[in-house]
């Protein structure tokens, strides 16, 4: 579903984005600069919470276009074994895109993972 004119992060939605780029990685502090001024353009058709993002403040960070070296290893069952769903943030033109949730059940989630939930994982 697309949001034309767009409409704020919400607190979990902001939280979890901040969360995530917590990280030292190339773009991270560029990234980080462009949150106060992130829109949400639009959520994903199944039902889950992933949305595309539209910033329009800060700079665009020189790093190339696609999914960003981090992600939210979600553990929604307690902390033991394998994560049960990942987050991840992708970026276009030096600019926050999307954060997707990638879950493995059988039906999406509502709602995105509180920040104690989530294992930050900075790949290399």
């Amino acid at each position: 579903m697309t949001v034309p004119q767009g409409r704020r992060l919400t607190g979990s939605e902001l939280a979890l984005l901040q969360h995530l780029l917590l990280p030292r990685f190339l773009g991270a502090s560029t990234l980080r600069e462009q949150i106060p001024s992130a829109r949400v353009t639009g959520r994903c058709t199944c039902g889950c919470p992933s949305i595309d993002i539209l910033t329009t403040g800060g700079e665009s960070a020189a790093i190339p276009d696609g999914l960003l070296p981090v992600e939210g290893a979600a553990r929604l069952n307690g902390p033991v074994g394998d994560p049960d769903d990942q987050i991840l943030l992708f970026v276009q033109d030096g600019r926050l895109s999307a954060m997707e949730y990638v879950w493995n059940g059988d039906a999406p989630p509502r709602d995105w993972p509180s920040t104690d939930q989530i294992t930050v994982i900075l790949r290399t």
